[in-house]
């Protein structure tokens, strides 16, 4: 095997993409990863071509003129936007977009003069979200915990300033410090929890579970919250079927399962009904939880799972929510390698269904 079979071998395995441009700015090579990136056929009618010829966008050629001209290395990051499907009516192409970080190596012969450039493709989108999801996790995290924070020290600081408030004014500073000390501690108790399903999985502890009935932690579930329901007027109808067995966690899939239910109880109208069905959808137990509340609109339905992600903030915290029930609800699911999806409206009829999927058969 030559040394350009052994070159080209070894570019076709790799995932990034990589281009090899000459100092006469024509194609030298270009592995099957930076074609399909392009979307360029790659066969041998496009090597030996001048790369502009080839290469349709802009900021990519920019970057390749700016590499061979350029004595020192060049990195740079473009956006990819890719066609994936048809949007929920059918009627349009759907984008992805895709975001790259672009080097160059500069390449030289024996006798050391410059041949060329060769520009690395490395897909960096996974990488921005979670940088997004990270930046976005800092400054809902402050800003929840500001707020209680702020309302504590107004109160007690409103005590101190007249010590001479009547009795009943007192009072209502007290219920107020009480009320967002209990926010702040729930707050906490939450992430303690998400700290602790996060540490399960690769070489961490594996999570302990036993067999168990699902229509048994959905019932208990149920009796946890009849009190909530009975508050708002809210009917909670079950359906659990036959009596699926499955490798489980009882009690912490018991609070996904009472977040759920929490959830659907607190955003839908008094006199509403909430439907929780229990079913077998392929090889797993699907727990289904379906209210009549105001829906989600469809841009939130990606990021719902996350942190202190919240679709309208000013109603959640009246309703006394954390932010982190859902996101709890996603990390117990993923322990029991499951997964946890949602479906809803915002137009009549109106709804989300949430459903968390565990498999029928999980190995140790």
């Amino acid at each position: 095997m030559t040394s350009r079979t052994e070159l080209e071998s070894v570019l076709s395995g790799m995932v990034q993409g990589v281009l090899v441009v000459d100092v006469n700015q024509r194609l030298v090579s270009l592995n099957d990863a930076a074609a399909r990136l392009l979307e360029i056929k790659n066969d041998n009618d496009v090597i030996g071509k001048p790369y502009e010829d080839v290469i349709e966008r802009e900021d990519l050629r920019s970057v390749i003129s700016s590499a061979l001209a350029s004595d020192v290395p060049v990195e740079a990051n473009i956006i990819i936007s890719y066609e994936v499907g048809s949007d929920v009516a059918g009627m349009e192409q759907v984008a992805s977009e895709r975001f790259f970080r672009l080097q160059d190596t500069r390449l030289y012969d024996v006798d050391g003069n410059r041949t060329g450039t060769m520009v690395l493709m490395q897909d960096v989108t996974r990488l921005r979200q979670l940088e997004v999801v990270r930046r976005d996790f800092v400054s809902n995290v402050s800003h929840e915990i500001k707020t209680p924070i702020t309302a504590v020290k107004a109160a007690v600081e409103t005590v101190m300033a007249d010590m001479n408030l009547l009795p009943e004014h007192d009072q209502r500073f007290l219920e107020i410090i009480a009320r967002q000390a209990d926010r702040l501690q729930n707050i906490v108790e939450d992430l303690l929890v998400l700290a602790r399903l996060e540490e399960v999985g690769g070489d961490k502890p594996q999570l302990d579970r036993e067999m168990g009935c699902v229509s048994d932690v959905v019932m208990t579930a149920v009796d946890a919250c009849h009190l909530q329901a009975e508050q708002k007027d809210t009917k909670v109808f079950v359906n659990c079927g036959e009596d699926y067995r499955v490798m489980m966690n009882p009690l912490l899939l018991e609070q996904a399962v009472l977040n759920l239910l929490t959830n659907a109880i607190k955003y839908s109208s008094a006199g509403s009904e909430v439907f929780i069905d229990v079913e077998l959808c392929d090889q797993d137990v699907c727990i289904k939880v379906k209210d009549h509340g105001p829906g989600i609109s469809e841009e939130h339905l990606p990021r719902i799972f996350e942190r202190f992600y919240r679709t309208d903030k000013a109603r959640s915290r009246e309703l006394g929510g954390t932010g982190l029930g859902l996101s709890i609800v996603k990390h117990i699911v993923t322990a029991h390698g499951g997964r946890a999806t949602v479906m809803s409206r915002v137009v009549e009829p109106t709804g989300s269904e949430f459903v968390i999927s565990i498999p029928l058969h999980v190995s140790d």
